[in-house]
């Protein structure tokens, strides 16, 4: 567990350098429950 822990502050730490990966991963795009798509 200790391992996990240290990966996870590693990873909130140096989250600056995953910018570019997260930002591949995030979408604005939404799905409504009618049906509809919105888009920002």
């Amino acid at each position: 567990m200790v391992k996990f822990r240290k990966a996870i502050q590693n990873f909130f730490d140096n989250i600056a350098n995953f910018k570019a990966e997260l930002e591949t991963l995030l979408t604005l795009n939404f799905r409504l429950v009618n049906s509809q798509t919105i888009s920002f």
